[in-house]
């Protein structure tokens, strides 16, 4: 073998790679949709004033519906357009995407846990289900993935690739489907997208990913961009988010208009240490997706974002949500279980502790007999219930789970399930759902309520207790304990005492739940004493 050429091949290769990952890795816009957005105003004056009107008819509708919890699932037509055999990208490097989109805007992707804690509560879920179109516009069965070959080296950011007659491959009405069109795109641009700006069909709204940095399954993906979040990124403007920082250019003077995200100078590149500092804030918050950092180091939506998309999915795009393309469902498992909805706690709970409620949706082809339940408010302890029972494959059930605890003011609830039928959950992205409620008491914390079923049968309820459990003490008119005992909150806050063999007489009831004392009293009348 001709060693030399096989060291000037290998080194033309090197030179290559690195001549490649500089173009991507200098420091210049990942995302071309403010630049695309710039040039679409110029064909079409008055498309920035409509996107922010769009965004405030969004807010609005988050004022008028707090509580939107119901999984919204979004039908998607891939456009492949290639020119070379590595742009042609497998469909298991699209699925790969899909399975990412589902976890990242249902808050499942495992990488939060690395959220720094002052960011963690603010993790965000959109709730929202992406799948591969199963019917074309003329009705016909497909698998939602078009492959289209094309003369094209590489595409800009001019929408050839939105058009076939420009090289590309025309969209399907964007009222019905989230196009995304995946080609070979000019580095070191890895994507941009069309915001939304009205309800009509246009013929260039979707997303345009470079076929380097789409999906997390591929030979040939960028290393720094291999874990699908530039679509993350991406559907992200679709929905109506700009970048975190603004786009101010450095001067601390923009806004994303979104209320929990942290003012911050420009775009942050790779993987920062936290916290990195500017605009006096409190750290970056570089691992948001709508910031610029690598893949691996991107990892969460606020809440607020979340809310921005769900109102603009809503509003401005929610023709797609009555579309008939149905799903081809990149998962059929034996056993898969799904957190359908939150019913418990709503908007609002009057009453500091509650029993929340679930539905559950068995979407896996086995009947589910057995899930296991977790759910926390805030940072408390986790709770857990096991679901046993029989429920067919795609029947839904109400859950009603143990009484759980908190305090007056704003929550964040968290539920999730896993283990179906005792066996490992085959699909994660369907397991979690949060809400936000606010707890506003009308009943006094730990408050006594004391009735007798008979003479000697005395009941007694602990109204709004502010713990689990509760340390019940009974006491006489000489101040002598008749009775004491700690007592569980969690499955019931009615006792029933049996008083026959005490005597007539005033008693003083005190509990101490958590770290607060109650009292009350009652007189008791023994008909035979």
């Amino acid at each position: 073998m001709n060693i030399k050429f096989i060291r000037s091949f290998v080194g033309g290769i090197i030179i290559f790679f690195v001549f490649y990952s500089r173009l991507l890795g200098q420091q210049a816009d990942r995302c071309g949709t403010m630049e695309y957005l710039d040039q679409y105003e110029k064909l079409h004056p008055g498309t920035k004033i409509s996107i922010k009107q769009v965004q405030e008819q969004a807010a609005q509708w988050i004022l008028d519906h707090t509580s939107t919890r119901n999984i919204a699932t979004i039908p998607v037509v891939v456009h492949v357009v290639y020119n070379t055999a590595a742009e042609n990208i497998s469909d298991d490097q699209i699925r790969s995407q899909i399975d990412v989109l589902n976890e990242d805007y249902q808050a499942m992707n495992f990488d939060t846990v690395k959220a720094p804690p002052i960011y963690k509560p603010l993790i965000g879920n959109a709730g929202m289900e992406f799948c591969l179109a199963a019917v074309d516009p003329f009705g016909n069965a497909t698998t939602g993935i078009i492959r289209t070959s094309t003369t094209h080296i590489s595409f800009d950011l001019d929408d050839s690739v939105k058009f076939t007659k420009k090289g590309g491959d025309d969209a399907w009405p964007s009222t019905k489907y989230m196009n995304i069109w995946v080609c070979n795109l000019t580095p070191p641009k890895l994507g941009f997208t069309t915001l939304p700006s009205g309800t009509k069909a246009n013929p260039t709204d979707g997303v345009v990913v470079t076929y380097r940095a789409f999906g997390r399954e591929g030979k040939y993906l960028d290393p720094r961009y291999n874990l699908g979040r530039t679509c993350t990124h991406e559907v992200g403007h679709w929905l109506g988010l700009t970048h975190i920082w603004g786009d101010d250019g450095g001067s601390c003077d923009g806004s994303d208009n979104i209320d929990d995200t942290p003012n911050q100078a420009d775009a942050n590149y790779g993987c920062v240490a936290f916290p990195h500092i500017t605009c006096d804030n409190n750290g970056d918050m570089s691992m948001n997706y709508m910031d610029y950092s690598d893949d691996r180091c991107m990892y969460m939506f606020t809440i607020d974002q979340a809310n921005e998309m769900i109102g603009i999915l809503n509003t401005t795009r929610k023709s797609i949500l009555s579309s008939t393309a149905g799903c081809n469902t990149t998962y059929t498992y034996s056993n898969d279980a799904r957190i359908n909805s939150i019913i418990v706690p709503g908007d609002t709970v009057k009453a500091q502790s509650f029993n929340p409620m679930v539905q559950i949706m068995n979407k896996g082809q086995n009947d589910l007999t057995f899930l296991h339940i977790e759910y926390q408010i805030d940072g408390q302890d986790i709770q857990t219930y096991d679901f046993m029972g029989n429920l067919p494959s795609g029947y839904v059930a109400n859950i009603t789970l143990p009484l759980a605890f908190t305090g007056e003011g704003g929550h964040i609830f968290t539920v999730w399930s896993t283990d179906p039928n005792q066996q490992q959950d085959q699909y994660l992205s369907n397991d979690t759902l949060t809400t936000i409620f606010t707890i506003t008491s009308v009943v006094p914390k730990n408050t006594f309520d004391v009735s007798f079923d008979s003479p000697s049968s005395l009941n007694i309820t602990i109204q709004n207790p502010g713990a689990p459990s509760v340390l019940l003490a009974i006491i006489n008119s000489m101040g002598e304990v008749v009775y004491q005992k700690q007592l569980s909150l969690i499955s019931q806050t009615t006792f029933n005492f049996d008083f026959a063999d005490m005597a007539t007489g005033v008693y003083f009831i005190q509990g101490k739940v958590g770290y607060y004392y109650t009292r009350g009293k009652f007189l008791y009348i023994n008909p035979g004493r």
